[in-house]
Parts: structure tokens; C-alpha cells; sequence
């Protein structure tokens, strides 16, 4: 069973900021403005391009920092500096702010598009806050289907809050225009803030520790914590190392079949290893809050940034199923598609080719199909529909192989995963859109590849 990571509806913070100071805008494009803020003790300079025709606004929210409206060349130009208690928004990172920013946008009144997602995301170092590194993104406005303007984003984490700094773009930016804008978010930003441990503090470690085992007595049978490149371990059991080396595996396994970029400064991904299944259980009572009944069901599960489990063979399918939700979630950050997306890329891992195959060319030759069929029929199995957990789950992975592993355009495969990993859950609209934008088919096109596929296997 898995859970994705979400963000909670905009709610009113406390008014954080305590001091401001802006540079009078320059006159001439070419020019830069200096925008100073502070959130208690975090400091912040960003050399932003300045132009004569956006000066700084008045008022706002309690979230909104500074905005310039104006025009630059032919578009009308808005920016904006936000931030968000990281806290109530569980804003964890770089790549957190981007989702959020996506979701917001998404969801957003008159101008929102469910289609909407980044085209672009790129991780860049520098001192961006609290981790050394932060997000550049770009996307259509509202989508790439109704293209009318364009959303620059920079995403970064200070001690306390998060910040996005956007330009929203109608029509996009000229070329030159935009070029300036993207090299400031790269270069033009100094924060002086706090730092995160990425290895983990001695107090997060004490406070994770708390939560894995209440009893203070039995907390001490728990081993030191075991820590790896990606990894940070913490176990109750003798098998803490072993189980260590496994996750680096599975990760090297995941990260050659969904690549990804490293980025220096990363947080460790915590994996909480129970000797036993009732500590297991225990935990899932407590932390994602199911029944003994809901917990005794799984094997482990991965939400948020962790993946609990108890003690059993490390080669297991089960890890790197679930070392694959995480994975998605805090480095790929595709947390979108569905579930048939989600359980189709991590059982893709966890299941061999005979497998996937034995299932899916007897599904192919049975029954009926209709457009969004391989998608939302796959759901609803996986939901507990008209056929068994295992059963859904190979088919949602047989989707992953054919369009990773058979003549349907494979070089576009990544491609297919990122963009179909921000796609709200089952937007039937918005897959439909990725299908096209990707494959240049429809639903109903690519479903009779899919079925092509597995007749001929």
C-alpha cells in the first residue's frame, strides 16, 4: 500500500517577515534591482533584472513578500515573492516549492489548467537557503495545449520558510528578456540562514527515534543509526548494515532506470527497519494512523520521505517496490499519474518479465477494451475492484515495459515519465495531453499499441 506525498490547502500564516528594503528600479533595461528580505534571523539578497516599466506594488497577503506588475517588450509581466511556513506546508526541500507551485496552479481559479506542469526543472547549487542548491523551472501558460503565456519559477528552503520567486509571463518573454531572467534565478541570489544537516542532526535523530519507539526502556534496544551515500537507517535489528547495502542497490537500480541528476547537499532518505512485525504494525497505528488490520495487509510502505518495514529477506520484492515510491517522491519528486503510475514504475522493478508477461498477454486477449481502460480500469482493480491487488498491479507495470521496453517510441520514455508523474491523479484530460504531447496519439491510440504489444509477446 503506498500514500503520496500532498500538499495542504492554502491557509492565512502569521505574518513572518520583519524587514525589507528595495533599491530604487533602474531606468534602463540591462540594469539589475537588489531585493533584500529577512524572516527572522534568515537574510536574503537577490539581484533580479530591473526594468523601468515594474515597479514594486503595494499591499498583499501575508504570504506575499514584493510584486512588480508592468510590461516588458510585449508581455504583461507579473512578479512575485512568496513564502510558506515549511512546517504547515511540508515544504522540505527545492523540489517540494516546484510540486506545491504545480499544484496551486493546477488548482488555481480562472487561469488554472489541470494540464498544467513544468517543461523545464533544473536543479542548481549555490546558497540558496538552508540546503545549497535550488529549483529553476519553466511552463505554459495555462498549459501546452492553450498556449498563451509562460510561469518562471525559483524554489528554494530558508531555516523556517520556503520561497518561490515567479514571473508570470503573457505572452512568454522575449528571448533576450527571458535569457536575463533565468540567469539571475542562477546566479543572483545570496541567502545566509540556518543550515540543514543533510546527514541528519543529533536532535532529528533523538526525535525520529521518539517516534519509532515511544517506550523510553525498550528505545534502547535500538542499534546506532547506519548511514550511507543515500541512506539513513534506523533499526532495532542486528541486520541494520546488510539491509543498508541493500537499499544502496535498489537505488542504483532505480536511478539507471528513471535517471536522475545528483545534487550535493540532499537530505538522507530515512528507512525505519523494525526487527519484528509488531513493531511494524505498532508504528503504522501511530504514524499513518491504519488498523492493525490495514498495516498486517503490507510488507512495508513508503510515505512522505520514509519507508518503514520489518525485518525480512533483504531481497524481498517488496524493498524495491517501496524504494522506488520513495525514490519518486524525494528525488524524481513525480508523485502524480495515478496509482496505476505509481505501482506500475515500482512493480516494473519488482517483478520480472515472465511475470509481467503471463499476466498481461492473457489480459490483451480477453474482453472488450475502451479508451482509458489500461489507466482508470487499473485503478479501480488496484482500489480492490474485479480483480486481485496482484493482478492490477502486473498490469499497470506491463504499461511501464511497453512503453519502456517495446517499439513504441522507447527514446521517449523518459520523457513519458516525467511528464506523466505531474499530471494530477487520474486527470483523465491531462494524461490525455501527455499522451499526445509525448506520442502523438490519443487514449484510445495508445491503448491499441498497448494491446498490440502483448498479443504479439
Amino acid at each position: 500500500m503506498t500514500h503520496y506525498h500532498c500538499f495542504r490547502a492554502l491557509a492565512p500564516l502569521a505574518l513572518l517577515v520583519l524587514g525589507f528594503a528595495w533599491a530604487s528600479p533602474a531606468s534602463a533595461d540591462g540594469r539589475t534591482e537588489t531585493v533584500e528580505f529577512a524572516i527572522g534571523d534568515d537574510k536574503m539578497v537577490m539581484e533580479l533584472p530591473a526594468w523601468s516599466s515594474l515597479p514594486r506594488q503595494q499591499g498583499g497577503d501575508d504570504q506575499l513578500q514584493a510584486w512588480w506588475t508592468g510590461t516588458v517588450g510585449k508581455s504583461e509581466v507579473l512578479v512575485e515573492l512568496r513564502t510558506f511556513s515549511r512546517k504547515e506546508y511540508d515544504l522540505q526541500d527545492p523540489e517540494g516549492v516546484a510540486s506545491f507551485t504545480v499544484w496551486t496552479e493546477q488548482q488555481g481559479q480562472g487561469a488554472g489548467d489541470r494540464r498544467f506542469s513544468f517543461d523545464e526543472r533544473t536543479l542548481v547549487k549555490g546558497t540558496y537557503g538552508a540546503l545549497p542548491y535550488g529549483v529553476v523551472c519553466t511552463g505554459t501558460l495555462p498549459s501546452k495545449a492553450d498556449p498563451r503565456g509562460e510561469l518562471i519559477l525559483l524554489g528554494g528552503v530558508m531555516d523556517k520558510v520556503a520561497y518561490a520567486l515567479t514571473y508570470t509571463c503573457t505572452p512568454a518573454l522575449a528571448e533576450a528578456d527571458r535569457g536575463r531572467v533565468l540567469e539571475a534565478l542562477r546566479t543572483g541570489v545570496q541567502a545566509d540562514c540556518k543550515k540543514i544537516d543533510p546527514k541528519w542532526s543529533k536532535e532529528e535523530i533523538a526525535a525520529a527515534l521518539t517516534v519509532l519507539e515511544p517506550d523510553a526502556k525498550r528505545r534502547k534496544k535500538w542499534k546506532r543509526v547506519v548511514r550511507t551515500e543515500h541512506y539513513i537507517i534506523f533499526t532495532n535489528s542486528g541486520a541494520g548494515k546488510l539491509f543498508a547495502k541493500k537499499m544502496e542497490s535498489f537505488y542504483d537500480t532505480i536511478q539507471k532506470v528513471f535517471p536522475f541528476e545528483e545534487v550535493p547537499g540532499r537530505r538522507l532518505m530515512p528507512v525505519y527497519l523494525y526487527k519484528l512485525p509488531k513493531g511494524y504494525y505498532e508504528f503504522c497505528a501511530r504514524v499513518p494512523k491504519w488498523t492493525r488490520g490495514q498495516a498486517e495487509a503490507t510488507m512495508g510502505h513508503a510515505w512522505l520521505d520514509y519507508y518503514a518495514t520489518s525485518y525480512a529477506s533483504p531481497n524481498d520484492p517488496v524493498h524495491i517496490h517501496e524504494a522506488a515510491h520513495q525514490v519518486f517522491a524525494n528525488r524524481l519528486y513525480l508523485t502524480g499519474g495515478g496509482s496505476w503510475f505509481q505501482e506500475g514504475v515500482a512493480e516494473y522493478l519488482a517483478t520480472k518479465p515472465g511475470h509481467r508477461k503471463a499476466y498481461a498477454k492473457s489480459a490483451a486477449r480477453r474482453g472488450r477494451y475502451s479508451p482509458f481502460d489500461v489507466f482508470i480500469r487499473t485503478e479501480d482493480l488496484i482500489a480492490g475492484g474485479q480483480q486481485s491487488a496482484h493482478e492490477a498491479y502486473l498490469q499497470a507495470a506491463s504499461i511501464i515495459e511497453f512503453v519502456r521496453d517495446g517499439k513504441f517510441h522507447p527514446k521517449k520514455f523518459q520523457d513519458f515519465i516525467r511528464r506523466m508523474g505531474m499530471v494530477m491523479p487520474n486527470n483523465e484530460e491531462a494524461i490525455e495531453q501527455v499522451l499526445q504531447d509525448v506520442y502523438g496519439v490519443d487514449v484510445a491510440g495508445f491503448e491499441e499499441a498497448w494491446l498490440a504489444y502483448w498479443k504479439k509477446r
